[in-house]
């Protein structure tokens, strides 16, 4: 594992990515992981489901109740630095995963395909 800065940050953002709730569409079916204005507003409520918010929460509220999420500026650096090819969304066991491109590094993604799995297995699903 590389200790130098730069290598640390794109694991960052790329996870942050990850944990982040890209799954959904916009008023006009495009779906969020592919509008770059909703897919910024996902990336800044990070591991907050948006869904469990209240009415006068948004991702600009300072205090949220997850606090892995990007600033502004980790928003604008992971758009320059990736394109988000596709997006797997939460299947029936939670799992999510979301493939990136580094644009800057020019290479397709197979260190960046980030996973998640974000509720918990059922009985039905328990041995697998």
């Amino acid at each position: 594992m590389s200790t130098n800065p730069s290598d640390i940050t794109k694991l960052l953002l790329a996870q942050l990515s990850a944990e982040s709730y890209l799954d959904g569409t916009t008023a006009a079916g495009i779906p969020i992981w592919q509008d770059e204005a909703a897919r910024q507003e996902r990336l800044k409520l990070g591991s907050n489901n948006y869904r469990a918010l209240t009415s006068d929460q948004t991702a600009n509220t300072a205090s949220l109740p997850a606090q892995t999420r990007m600033t502004d500026a980790q928003v604008t650096e992971f758009n320059t630095r990736y394109e988000v090819r596709d997006h797997l969304s939460n299947t029936i066991t939670g799992f999510s995963a979301t493939l990136l491109w580094d644009r800057l590094d020019n290479k397709k993604a197979e260190k960046w395909v980030r996973l998640r799995i974000s509720r918990n297995v059922t009985a039905d699903f328990a041995g697998w």
